[in-house]
């Protein structure tokens, strides 16, 4: 008896402990806060744009509010008690903070505790909301901006300074704002040779007249030179190459802009993980010295990762392995190699006819590239590369063999310019899809495959279980043009970037076509276009962090025919891989991968010209393509942001339909979320109709697609 009733209460007691009971909820000592907020005289609105909103005034206090779930799961999320002590310091911590920005008048009128009534439970709970009532008075704004202790010589090296320093005349005084005007004007004289200067600050308030006179007292020290230079941390990267890197000159002038840009240089070898650039000021001289601690960073790695891809029209599942070597032979040569596999789909709307290629539907693909980069040689601003490529590759035309392999010069003309001129040459085994093979259009005079096909390849092909096919060589001079002043390149925030393209295929041999594109992109943050003047908007746009960015683009491929001696396997013919197609993650965001411009159909029996089977169609790409976007990036809490967008564009099968097929518009909207290597990102959007219906035109089936996007990708489409 004695022994069932203690097993009886330990099993109670392990119920109890296990949860299977009721759930015991905290006990609080005093009421829990609900929500706090802070009311002023003037309205949302005027709050909003001057920069005293109650998310702003919240930054100032201490006391919490409960999380928003603490109500629904107490369980999981405790209540936060009110402290009535935090709450009395919180009113001198918002008196404080109005001052700082300005309101020396702000007068805190006390804490109104209102009853949180839980309509969920009928009753009155033991929580509150929290009101803090404040009157700000009229701002104090800044009358007069002196400088004291400068030369006339100076006077508009420090008129430009203040021009563009964050406390302005007539502006409201903050005190953040009068720290870093002094910051500024530091800064400028220390990139002219005062190393040494110093700058001290004084505020004078009227309360009266809400009015701030500001004095700067300027000593300026002696104007400075370089002295010796001494670099430590370098173990495996040659001295005499970073040596080429310094800008700094031992006996020049002084200068802040030079310890930067040294700075910046060291960091774009890519072997660094630390680089600091320490000027010794603690000496009475006008000679500095400058000591470079450098931290070297690990010079050989390999990752295996893997991926998903889910795109509108194309999946795909790989893994893949990367080696990298970023200091070859001790001279900052890089070899990379990188290998993938994986497998591949297509959506319904790519069905081939022919039995004998099922594995243009899906399958598995692979590729391996290795490329040698040589920088600095043989002189700092040419980089040389070698690249070679293998793939057994998948698309949404055909199944396919290629080898790629040539050499590239990139000439960096300054940091913002660069010229990359390459030759390579690609051999393609394999075959089209029915559809684009049986299109009159395009092998009208053209033999698609117009090289012999090796034992080698002919194996290869039979193990894919591809029936048919041939070879076909390209041979291709292309060159680039790129001028970029972004200097992020995975978020760019501001700046504009410039890319210009030109590819002549056919020389020697294979098919021969030329073809040019371009992309211009402007990106602009919103809090740079306002005013320092009207901080309360700035601090507003601050915690959103808006981008505007802008991309237009286009391009046009043209077949050419060559008639020299020697040179009678050309073929006046732009391949299909070289043609223009649109729509996907990346452009027009409203269509699938490829899905935007012309296609080829199988068609079925029917009585008018037009009626087949949409899904039996297969993207060529077109000869002519224009697009743009427009876009607006905000961000929303933490890391988690998102973007609206309006794209347009398209692919036109010849120059002749450019005037009677309009671009293609999309709206649309995606989320964003900051990672370490650039913003996941999920798109949606929206197409809008516009242009031709099915009876007029079957090459351009915008009436077979459907209305919608969906994209999930790594880094901005642009």
């Amino acid at each position: 008896m004695h022994r069932a009733a203690l097993l009886l209460s330990l099993l109670l007691t392990l119920t109890s402990a296990l949860g299977c009971g009721k759930k015991v909820l905290p006990v609080y000592r005093s009421p829990t806060v609900k929500s706090v907020a802070v009311i002023e005289d003037a309205g949302w609105a005027a709050r909003w744009l001057r920069g005293t909103s109650n998310y702003t005034l919240r930054t100032a206090m201490v006391q919490p509010a409960s999380p928003f779930f603490a109500y629904k799961f107490e369980w999981a999320n405790p209540r936060v008690e009110i402290d009535l002590g935090e709450l009395y310091r919180d009113a001198w911590r918002l008196e404080l903070w109005y001052a700082h920005n300005g309101f020396f008048d702000a007068r805190f009128d006390g804490w109104d505790l209102k009853p949180h009534r839980s309509f969920m439970r009928r009753r009155m709970s033991d929580s509150v909301h929290v009101f803090g009532r404040v009157h700000e008075g009229e701002p104090s704004l800044v009358r007069e901006i002196r400088l004291e202790g400068v030369d006339e010589g100076l006077a508009p090296i420090l008129n430009l300074a203040l021009k563009g320093a964050p406390l302005q005349e007539g502006s409201r005084f903050s005190l953040v704002d009068f720290e870093g005007t002094a910051g500024e004007i530091a800064a400028a004289l220390r990139a002219r040779s005062y190393g040494k200067v110093q700058v001290a600050s004084a505020v004078e308030v009227f309360p009266e007249e809400h009015a701030v006179d500001v004095t700067y007292t300027i000593t300026l020290g002696p104007a400075c030179r370089f002295g010796e230079v001494e670099i430590t941390g370098n173990d495996a990267v040659p001295l005499e190459i970073i040596q080429d890197e310094l800008t700094i000159v031992e006996g020049a002038k002084f200068s802040s802009l030079t310890l930067a840009q040294t700075q910046i240089r060291l960091f774009g070898l890519g072997v660094f993980s630390l680089v600091k650039v320490l000027p010794d000021l603690s000496g009475d001289d006008s000679v500095i010295d400058v000591r470079i601690d450098l931290s070297e960073a690990t010079f050989e790695e390999i990752r295996v990762g893997g991926g998903l891809g889910i795109e509108s029209g194309e999946q795909l599942i790989q893994v893949s392995t990367r080696y990298t070597n970023s200091n070859v032979r001790y001279r900052l040569w890089t070899f990379e190699a990188e290998a993938a596999t994986g497998y591949k789909t297509f959506s319904n709307r790519v069905l081939p006819r022919r039995e004998d290629l099922t594995t243009n539907n899906a399958g598995v693909f692979a590729i391996a590239d290795a490329s040698l980069i040589l920088p600095r040689f043989p002189r700092r601003a040419l980089e040389p590369r070698l690249d070679a490529v293998g793939e057994i590759g998948r698309d949404i035309q055909s199944t396919f063999l290629r080898a790629q392999a040539g050499p590239a010069l990139t000439w960096k003309i300054t940091p913002r310019h660069q010229v990359t001129v390459g030759y390579h040459i690609e051999r393609w085994t394999g075959v089209l899809d029915e559809a684009i093979e049986a299109a009159e259009r395009i092998t009208r005079d053209v033999s698609l495959y117009n090289a012999k096909t090796t034992g080698l390849e002919q194996w290869s092909l039979d193990q894919l279980g591809v029936v048919g096919g041939g070879s076909y060589n390209l041979t291709l001079i292309d060159g680039r043009f790129i001028w970029r002043t972004t200097t992020d390149p995975v978020s760019p925030r501001n700046g504009e970037s410039v890319s210009l393209g030109l590819t002549v295929a056919g020389l020697p041999t294979g098919f021969s076509f030329w073809r040019t594109e371009g992309d211009v992109r402007m990106y602009r943050s919103l809090l740079s276009l306002v005013s320092r003047k009207r901080r309360g908007l700035r601090q507003s746009l601050e915690r959103w962090r808006p981008v505007f960015a802008m991309r237009i683009g286009g391009g046009y491929a043209q077949s050419y025919h060559l008639d020299f001696a020697g040179l009678g396997d050309n073929e006046p013919y732009v391949h299909p891989n070289y043609r223009f197609t649109l729509g996907g993650a990346n452009d027009v965001r409203g269509w699938p991968a490829d899905g935007l411009g012309p296609s080829v159909c199988g068609y079925s029996d029917g009585p008018e010209p037009w009626a087949f089977t949409p899904w039996e169609c297969v993207p060529i790409g077109g000869e002519v393509a224009g697009f743009g976007s427009l876009e607006l990036r905000i961000k929303l809490v933490g890391d988690l942001g998102m973007a609206l967008f309006n794209d347009w564009g398209m692919a036109w099968a010849t120059p002749a339909d450019v005037p009677t097929i309009p671009p293609q518009p999309t709206v649309g909207v995606g989320v964003r979320y900051a990672t370490p290597i650039g913003p996941l990102r999920l798109d949606f959007g929206w197409r809008i109709p516009l242009g031709l219906g099915r009876e007029k035109n079957q090459e351009y089936l915008f009436w077979a697609e459907r209305r919608f996007g969906i994209h999930f990708a790594l880094t901005e489409a642009f």
